[in-house]
């Protein structure tokens, strides 16, 4: 995958071509490779040097890929998530947990966090 943080801040782009593109090679890199995509994004949002738009994007697209208001689109997110390498799993859950204890924590907004966390543990992710 290209780097990441292009991808989130083109993927916000004011250029429709531009964010078009970004939006399809993010849902290219999901449904290929979610273990992948999973830990690249947590590790994205875990990193203190990159601008909280892309840290704030990374969290809600996290959000997205775990959660959902339908009920059986929301069932087959937590299929997908439950049959990701358990190490994967680990894996995500510390980068957002490292998150937490981020100095700029502060500074990302707390609604796709939460969310995340939320949905994670309900789930017993």
């Amino acid at each position: 995958m290209a780097d990441i943080t292009a991808l989130l801040l083109n993927a916000q782009s004011p250029d429709p071509n531009i964010r078009k593109q970004s939006e399809d090679a993010i849902q290219q890199f999901q449904a290929q490779d979610p273990g992948n995509f999973f830990l690249q994004f947590a590790s994205e949002l875990a990193k203190e040097d990159k601008p909280i738009e892309v840290r704030t994007l990374a969290g809600l697209l996290l959000k997205n890929a775990l959660d959902a208001k339908d009920e059986e689109r929301k069932a087959k997110l937590v299929e997908q998530w439950k049959a990701l390498d358990p190490q994967i799993r680990a894996q995500v859950k510390l980068c957002i947990l490292a998150t937490l204890q981020s100095t700029v924590c502060k500074n990302l907004p707390a609604s796709p966090l939460g969310r995340l966390l939320s949905v994670m543990g309900r789930r017993r992710v």
